[in-house]
């Protein structure tokens, strides 16, 4: 009996847990932990149910419906422009300033005046340099011309002299006036003129015989052979005296032409002078453009270098975007803005001007919205929004894009409430068609469509 009752107590549910306490233990962990997550997620549960099941409706009216696309950027005065000394001028002293930031100006307002006294002094010197260069080069270019007028009397009076001592023997005449005939083409005259060569040749033989020749008024052959070798003499000084007056009319002629030359160059404007009044002119620093000086930098008594003022359109504004790559293939210039910002109350209006046709080194695209009106309340280097407007479609009804469905055969729905409220509102399906979309909404149509049917998005 001892036994038996002792092998019983063993059996039982304490001898087990006694037996086998590691996998006890185990068992219960799992038990509490399966506890703890069945409670947790029935917290959960109940949680969802009360805090997030809604539905989500919207009321249809008739309204606007814009595509567009939204940037920001930074407003810019329409244009801009830099008064600046020229580099001829930089070491010049200012001696005027005439504006003061914010006041408008005209082009050509004097802005500012530098000193001009030493620029005015190298001016005199150079235009009495000038004047003496002149005077040298019209005297000389008028000497030349005298002299070649009494060179060439000279060696004209020469050559005359020698064609006619050449021309008086009657032999030699003869000769030129036949050449002359020949040339000329009078056969008559030429046939004479050889019949008379012909003859004072034959006498000329007859007188070497008699040592005579009565036409001449040669007796004797001593007398003759003298003759002949004058007559040498005076073809020899004629060529000369022809070549002497060739020679005379080439050096006169080019000494006018360099005097003339050199007339003409003194005649020019010194390049010296020019910039030096050059300089003169640019001592006087005027506005280039219409505006309002935005910047100043000129001090009397200092020296001016760089930019001396800075002159901006601040009435005609415009807003420098930057356009994402994603969008920029929408858009075109011409297309109306909407800009806000934090200087104005109301929305300003203005037209897309200008798309850059590359892409920057971020991988967009720079673009100029330029501000429609003068009065805009928009402030030079403030951060504006830009909405630029692609299409507009006035008095439709849309929807949010999700709260539209298709069908299988490929109709479009939305669902319209029949009745109810909260989590239990029912609806029906209602046939529409689509139309104009944005980013958000979307154009629907359909016969059955009333102004303030609930639409299930």
């Amino acid at each position: 009996p001892g036994m038996a009752e002792k092998t019983q107590t063993r059996r039982g549910p304490l001898g087990w847990v006694k037996r086998h306490k590691k996998l006890t233990i185990f068992l219960v962990i799992v038990l509490v932990a399966a506890l703890v997550l069945v409670n947790v997620l029935g917290k959960t549960d109940k949680a969802a149910a009360g805090n997030y099941q809604f539905v989500r409706t919207t009321v249809l009216t008739k309204t606007t419906l814009s595509d567009t696309v939204s940037v920001t950027g930074t407003v810019k005065a329409g244009s801009s422009a830099s008064v600046t000394a020229s580099d001829s001028v930089k070491t010049y002293k200012v001696t005027a300033v005439n504006v003061a930031v914010g006041d408008t100006v005209r082009k050509g307002d004097v802005i500012a005046t530098l000193d001009t006294t030493d620029v005015e002094k190298q001016i005199a010197n150079a235009q009495l340099q000038l004047s003496d260069t002149r005077t040298d080069a019209r005297k000389n270019y008028t000497q030349a011309v005298e002299d070649q007028t009494t060179n060439l009397a000279t060696a004209q009076e020469n050559l005359d002299k020698a064609q006619k001592n050449y021309d008086t023997l009657g032999l030699a005449n003869l000769r030129i006036q036949l050449t002359q005939a020949q040339q000329d083409g009078d056969t008559a005259r030429a046939d004479g003129l050889q019949g008379q060569i012909a003859d004072y040749t034959s006498r000329e033989n007859i007188a070497k015989g008699q040592c005579s020749i009565p036409e001449l008024g040669l007796q004797g052959f001593d007398a003759v052979s003298q003759t002949y070798n004058k007559i040498e003499q005076y073809r020899e000084a004629l060529e000369q005296a022809q070549q002497s007056y060739q020679n005379s009319a080439t050096s006169a002629s080019r000494s006018v032409d360099n005097a003339e030359t050199k007339l003409a160059q003194s005649q020019r404007e010194d390049d010296t002078l020019t910039n030096l009044q050059t300089a003169l002119e640019n001592c006087t620093l005027t506005a280039t453009m219409d505006g309002t000086i935005t910047a100043l930098d000129a001090t009397v008594g200092a020296v001016c270098s760089g930019t001396v003022a800075t002159i901006q359109d601040v009435d005609n504004l415009t807003v420098e975007v930057t356009i994402p790559a994603s969008s920029v293939g929408r858009l075109k210039t011409g297309l109306q803005c909407n800009i806000t910002s934090d200087a104005t109350d109301d929305t300003v209006t203005g037209t897309l001007t200008r798309i850059d046709p590359v892409a920057n080194d971020s991988g967009s695209f720079g673009a100029t919205v330029t501000v429609n009106g003068q009065d805009s309340g928009l402030l030079v280097g403030i951060p504006a929004k830009v909405e630029i407007v692609i299409s507009t479609k006035d008095n439709v009804f849309t929807v949010p894009r999700d709260a539209v469905g298709t069908n299988d055969d490929g109709s479009t729905y939305v669902l319209r409430k029949t009745g109810g409220e909260g989590v239990d509102m029912t609806f029906e399906q209602v046939a529409v068609t689509e139309g104009d979309t944005n980013d958000y909404y979307v154009e629907i149509t359909g016969s059955d469509l009333q102004e303030g049917d609930v639409i299930r998005s």
